[in-house]
């Protein structure tokens, strides 16, 4: 058995290569496959502008942890035509991605881990918001307001970010400049 993949089915009784143990009734249960679990690790994690990561970059982040793989590799995986990958290359993914190999194969690793993800994501978001110019301001303005005017301000705040996402980034006021002072009213 030179897989993981292998070794795995082997010790709890796969149900076919792409993974998934037979209930009592005989039915395939239905946990996540690699490739699920391999897509949302993927999708948990974004470039710094907040597009997805290619398949070329997640063989990158492989290469990095001393794992040879190519990109071409990393899509057959995603799209599930490969469903067999070596241990090296779990290891590998694993340690790009911050995640245990088990999560690929054990359901409470899996859970566990995506847990972990969402907690890491939260403070990403938190340091992001930290170093947003204004952004602490508003929050703390913010903070004494009732659950009616919040809620006012939050629809107010998901219309400008909508105007400006269709202004696109060359387009708009708000990363571009053309803030309000502090303290001043915000307006057209």
């Amino acid at each position: 058995m030179s897989t993981i993949v292998e070794c795995v089915a082997y010790l709890v009784g796969s149900a076919g290569e792409k993974g998934g143990a037979l209930s009592e009734d005989g039915f395939q249960a239905l946990t996540p496959t690699f490739q699920s679990r391999l897509n949302h690790l993927i999708a948990s994690v974004a470039n710094e502008d907040g597009t997805p990561l290619t398949d070329r970059q997640v063989a990158q982040r492989i290469q990095g942890a001393g794992v040879s793989v190519t990109y071409q590799y990393i899509n057959l995986l995603r799209s599930g035509r490969k469903t067999n990958p070596t241990f090296k290359i779990v290891q590998g993914l694993a340690d790009a991605f911050g995640v245990p190999p088990g999560y690929f194969f054990d359901d409470s690793i899996y859970q566990q881990s995506l847990r972990d993800l969402a907690q890491r994501r939260a403070a990403d978001e938190l340091d992001a918001l930290a170093n947003a110019p204004g952004a602490v301001q508003l929050a703390v303005k913010a903070r004494g307001l009732g659950p009616h005017d919040l809620a006012a301000v939050m629809l107010f705040v998901d219309g400008l970010l909508e105007a400006e996402r269709r202004r696109g980034p060359q387009g708009g006021r708000g990363s571009q400049g053309g803030h309000s002072e502090p303290g001043r009213a915000l307006g057209p």
